[in-house]
């Protein structure tokens, strides 16, 4: 089932599996092995269907067909049957994925039970690597139940799953590079879930538990081992230092430390990032050159900043290249587009009130022309 097989292999696949449970269920005397079976392989070709799809409602159906040959199969057979947690935890993540889509809150509910029930039997026992990649899967589908409601409570289940994974994820076991590789995923899953507890709860210890659990997962996601999770690791870790740094007073010499270390993170997400090619990226990098403009915005400008007219002229001509770059990107996306250029304008006014003519003219010589009339009526508006 693990092939790149095309739609219609997957469709005669089904079909060929359907004349064999109608002859296996018109026997007299049918097999309960031969047609659990079945069923679980029919379960899995829908559940590839559904990947095969990209309509909400044609992956919704699949997803249904293959969760009724799940459910189907979980009636016939009970631990300590060979496929019994298999499927049981194929059927967590099909909640999951059917969350989606619809009924987001009772789908990942659904989920949740799946991978508890699982856990539950399993209770650390026998294959220890998987008993961590279902905690794992546990805490995401927890994290996201956190969007829906009682954000306080999930979040803290997710991070206790997270927790049980990392016990038996370590780098020092049977193999060493794929353990350092899961171990360093959940590493940044734990810190996504700390720091979206500090959006409701001890914001500034959850944040520094985020950044703890980002630094931890950057030393096994390096750019040379994995490009992609690295940058996407190092632009939450800016994420975290630069919502330190906001819990300061603006006086606050701590402020600039923490937007400094922001600063650096966003640059390596960015240059990372832009170094894998049209590899897909799992954070949005037009947003990370918007903020890492706002950091530098925020750096050069407050009352710690000491540094040189001249780095200061640098740092925001920086700044507005990667606002630039943002508003650039969201032309089609009105709300976000109207957020970058207003940091254009700010960015811009900046340089206009260092009170040096040739600065202004270098800062208005990179504005594109299209952009120009707007900056202006947001200079003077």
């Amino acid at each position: 089932n693990g092939g790149n097989f095309s739609l219609e292999t997957i469709h005669a696949a089904i079909c060929a599996y359907d004349r064999a449970m109608e002859y296996f269920t018109g026997e007299s005397s049918p097999s309960t092995e031969t047609t659990t079976a079945i069923a679980v392989e029919l379960g899995n070709l829908y559940w590839m269907l559904s990947r095969g799809f990209a309509e909400p409602e044609e992956k919704c159906r699949y997803l249904k067909q293959s969760l009724e040959f799940h459910r189907s199969v979980l009636v016939q057979i009970k631990p300590p049957h060979p496929l019994w947690m298999p499927v049981q935890n194929h059927l967590g993540g099909l909640y999951a994925d059917l969350a989606r889509y619809e009924d987001a809150a009772e789908n990942l509910h659904q989920s949740a039970i799946a991978f508890e029930e699982v856990l539950r039997l399993k209770n650390g026992d026998g294959d220890s690597l998987q008993y961590a990649t279902t905690q794992n899967s546990l805490g995401t589908t927890y994290w996201s139940l956190a969007q829906h409601r009682e954000p306080v409570r999930y979040l803290q289940q997710a991070i206790a799953a997270y927790c049980q994974a990392l016990e038996i994820y370590t780098p020092q076991q049977n193999n060493p590079q794929k353990n350092a590789i899961d171990y360093a995923m959940v590493l940044n899953n734990l810190g996504t879930a700390y720091w979206t507890l500090s959006r409701h709860d001890r914001t500034f210890e959850n944040l520094l538990l985020a950044v703890d659990a980002y630094c931890k997962a950057l030393k096994h996601r390096t750019r040379e081992t994995l490009p992609v999770g690295c940058a996407a690791t190092q632009n939450n870790l800016a994420t975290a230092y630069w919502h330190l740094a906001q819990r300061f007073e603006a006086e606050s010499e701590q402020a600039i430390e923490y937007l400094q270390q922001a600063i650096a993170a966003y640059e390596t997400a960015v240059t990372v990032a832009e170094s894998v090619g049209d590899r897909a990226l799992p954070f949005d990098l037009l947003a990370a050159y918007n903020n890492l403009g706002l950091a530098r915005y925020q750096w050069v400008t407050h009352p710690h900043f000491d540094g040189t007219a001249e780095s200061r002229q640098n740092h925001l001509e920086a700044a507005l290249q990667h606002h630039l770059l943002a508003l650039a990107g969201w032309k089609q996306q009105p709300e976000r587009y109207k957020t970058a250029l207003d940091f254009v304008v700010r960015t811009i006014r900046a340089f206009y009130n260092d009170g040096d003519i040739q600065t202004q003219n270098l800062a208005f010589s990179q504005l594109p022309s299209d952009v120009l009339p707007e900056v202006m009526k947001g200079l003077w508006y």
